[in-house]
Order: C-alpha cells, then structure tokens, then sequence
C-alpha cells in the first residue's frame, strides 16, 4: 500500500500516532519507514540523528522479519522453535534455504498473517520508535539478544566491538551490538532500548528523550588522527624544490630534466609511469627529456608529487602492498576510463590523482589496522552508505584526512580535490567535476569488485555522466578494465 505523506504530516503536526504494517517488508516499506522518521526527526529538531536511527529502526524492523520468517520456516520442516535440538538444527540451514528463495516465503508470510508494525509516538519528554511483530519471542532468541546486549555494555570502542564480534563465530550479532553502540554514542544508556514479549507479540523499543542528546566519542581513533597529521614530516626537500622550479613561468626545461635526473630512483618511477599503457603512448619513453615534452610540465610536476608521497608514506607507515595495489589500480582504471570517454583536460592529472586518492586510508589502516575493510564489509552487508558510517564510526572520513594531509604538503589543487571528494563527487566544485567523477568511478568499481561497495550507492549524477545505467553496463566496463589492467601489467613484466 503505497504511503499518504499527507496524512502523515497530519497526524505529525498534531502529535498523533503514526505505524506502517507490512508483511513481507520490501525495500518500499523500509523507503516509507525512513521518510516518516525524517518527518518526525525535523518535527522535534533532531534530524541531525537521523542516520543513527533510522539505522536503528532498519536494524530492529529485518530482525522481526527474520524472526517471522524463522517461524515460517521451522513449520516447513515440522521443527519446533522451542525445542534446543530442533532450534540448533534448524539455524544451521535457515539463512541459506530461506534467503535462496525469499519470494516464496515472503508470500508464506502473509498467507500466515506474520507482519511488522514500526509505530512513532511522541510526548512532551520523549521520542518512542516501537517494531513489533505478532509472534512471541522464544526463549533461545530472548537468551541471544540479552547476551548481545550485554556484551554491547562491555566495549569501550566501536573498533572493540568490531574485533570481537567479526572475529567471532557469532558475527552475526554485530547488528544489534552497533545499534546500541549508536544510542549510546548520543548519549542514550542501556535503558533507551527494551525488547520484550506482550501477549503473543515481540516488542522491540527505542525511548529517546527530545532534549539533551549529545554526540559522544566512542572510537579515540580521530584524537589519534589529529596527533599523528601534527606529527607527519614535511615533504622531502628535494621535491619541494623541483615543484618550485617547475612552477616557474622562466625556468628551462633542460634545468628541470637536469634536476630530476640527479635523483635516479625518482627518474626511474617517472619513466616507468610514462610508460604504463594507462598513459596511452604506443612507444617506449626512455629519457626524461621525452617524457616532459610529452606529459607537459604540469603532468610531470603531478608525477613527481606522487612519486614523493608514495615514497614518504611507505617509508613512514610500511609496504601496506595490499592498499597500494588498490590504488595503483584505481589510477589504470581511471586513465582507462578517461580515454574511453575522451577526457582530454584530465589526461595529464588523472593518473596521479587517482594513485593518491587514497592517501588517508594509510593513516587510518597504520593506526588501526583492518578497521576500514571491516567498516566497508559491515556497511555492505547492512547496506548503509559507507561513508556515513565511517563517519559515525572514526569521527571523520579518511578522504578528509587525505585532503587534510594534501593541504599541508601543497599538493596542487586538483589532487586534493580528488583526494576530498573520491567518495562524494557531487560535492565536489564544478571545475573538477570531471576529474573526480573518473576517480570516483574507478574508485568504486574495484570496491564493487572486491565485496566493498554496492551498485545501490553509485551516484546517480555519475551513473548518467558516463551512460551506466544499469548493473549490467557496470559490470561490463569493470570487465573491460580488468582486461586492460592485466594487459598493462603484463606490459610491464
């Protein structure tokens, strides 16, 4: 049944009830839950919470659907719920049988008249979020959430609880424990969430007070961010100076291949760059005469930029081969893509930009280790955007940390602008539109590819930019691009 946004905001504006009853819960009640908890959140003047709640609301409503489901599927098999023997038996395959064929028992559901009710209520002191569901918690789940809701207590960091949980055969508990870790985060204690059984229902609530919400610090992750940029050395001197001779509208080109050339590991990566097949150059590059009069002074001044930071941070904070792989990657990806769609004022600053997109994530990965993929892996599979919940996690996102790092080494403006929007291109200002939207592109797809995004959180700006419009088209260029790579790979074997 589709949803009366105008009865809503009635029933809003006079402080009155409002619920959404569904059975087989599709993507369209979640979209309509959402969209009455805005409404409610901009009428008491706390939208600013609105991801940590409506994660919450989202988190509670596909548990009373799994526990419907769980009721639906335990029949089919003649299992009976409260029996340990059977419970445990039945668990073992429950995910997999069902979610291989949820239309059939989504219809199971409402031939069963098993549904989901979300009701928002509000009083003078407090916001109430209440999903319930018409089947009675067993005492085996009510045994597993107050274990989960007691360990939530214990963890002292979101990083704690994602080392434990994911570490742990019960991941997938991790659900429940981020819900409360959200609450309490703004400053909601134990007692904000109750999930009870009430005459052949289950009732799980969230009682949030109008006033005095404060987003608290649960991660020391960003106070160990801030440290650590204040600590970062400057760049290496030598680059400095060739980027300041480079800059200079008199300087000779023969002073500049003079200066890079006293550097032969400097010389080297600059060559071995101009020859990637990302470039498009179909002959060998062999001096840095050549690969001047070909790149232009600006393309040599991004490659010399990159060359010294790639060194730097390895040098600083380990090999990290795993994450540089990524990025290296990224900016075949992204030169591939820009010559495909003939891009030509990005040709010279695509291939360094997209190298360093990244350059915040070594920050974040060397002070706490593995913590983004398990961020990203979380996020896919609750399907939250993942840099809002980055955000709520570390207390910041690592592009702005890049972006942060860029400004204090002077990076020129284009890289930093990739740097600070490869996640949120629509941000990004119009005159490195272009720019970042490639980067941005590349960036995902290898996300895609590697379990780290979904199709669902493309931009749809990016989507029409490059004439992707459906996953089919994406899955075909990521094809392509992987074909290109391993060419280029090859090429340099």
């Amino acid at each position: 049944m589709a949803l009366d946004i105008r009865r809503v905001i009635e029933s809003i504006e006079k402080y009155e009830p409002v619920d959404l009853t569904a059975y087989k819960v599709p993507s369209s009640s979640i979209a309509g839950i959402g969209k009455i908890l805005e409404l409610y959140l901009r009428k008491i003047k706390l939208q600013k919470y609105y991801f940590q709640f409506f994660y919450a609301v989202r988190e509670l409503v596909e548990n009373a659907k799994k526990a419907n489901l769980k009721r639906v599927y335990f029949k089919q098999n003649n299992l009976d719920l409260n029996n340990p023997d059977h419970y445990q038996q039945g668990m073992q395959k429950f995910k997999d049988e069902v979610y291989s064929k949820i239309s059939e028992y989504e219809n199971l559901l409402k031939e069963s008249g098993l549904y989901v009710r979300t009701t928002f209520e509000v009083d003078e002191t407090h916001f109430y979020i209440t999903i319930t569901n018409n089947v009675h918690i067993s005492s085996a789940e009510e045994a597993r959430i107050n274990d989960r809701l007691s360990r939530s207590q214990s963890f002292t960091s979101v990083e704690e609880a994602f080392q434990t949980v994911l570490d742990s055969s019960e991941g997938a508990g991790l659900g429940i424990v981020m819900l409360v870790l959200m609450l309490r985060k703004i400053g909601l204690d134990h007692n904000a969430f109750s999930i009870q059984g009430v005459n052949g229902t289950t009732m799980a609530r969230v009682r949030i007070p109008r006033h005095d919400l404060v987003i608290q610090r649960l991660s020391d992750l960003t106070g160990r961010i801030s440290e650590e940029l204040e600590r970062i050395p400057q760049f290496p001197e030598h680059i400095q100076a060739l980027q300041r001779l480079i800059a200079d509208p008199e300087v000779d080109f023969g002073r500049i291949e003079r200066t890079i050339s006293m550097d032969p590991g400097l010389a080297a990566e600059i060559l071995r760059m101009v020859n990637s097949a990302a470039f498009g150059i179909h002959r060998r590059v062999k001096t840095i005469s050549e690969a001047v009069s070909l790149m232009g002074l600006k393309g040599i001044r991004d490659m010399i930029t990159a060359c010294g930071t790639v060194k730097l941070m390895v040098d600083r904070y380990g090999e990290m081969q795993k994450l540089w792989n990524h990025c290296y990657r990224v900016a075949v990806y992204a030169s591939v893509i820009a010559r495909r769609y003939s891009l030509r004022k990005i040709y010279e600053v695509v291939y360094s930009s997209s190298l360093l997109h990244d350059l915040g994530r070594v920050l974040v990965d060397f002070l706490s280790p593995d913590l983004f993929d398990k961020l990203r892996r979380f996020s896919v599979e609750k399907n939250i955007p993942p840099e809002e919940f980055e955000l709520f996690v570390i207390g910041t996102h690592h592009a702005e940390v890049g972006a942060l790092m860029a400004e204090r080494w002077e990076y020129p403006e284009a890289i930093t602008e990739t740097i600070r929007h490869h996640h949120t291109p629509d941000a990004c200002r119009e005159k490195y539109k272009e720019l970042v939207q490639t980067v941005y592109l590349a960036n995902f797809l290898d996300d895609w590819d590697r379990g780290r995004a979904v199709p669902d959180h493309l931009s749809p700006e990016v989507m029409n930019r490059f004439s992707l419009h459906n996953t089919d088209t994406l899955q075909a260029l990521l094809l392509d691009l992987k074909k290109q790579f391993k060419r280029i790979a090859e090429s340099q074997n």
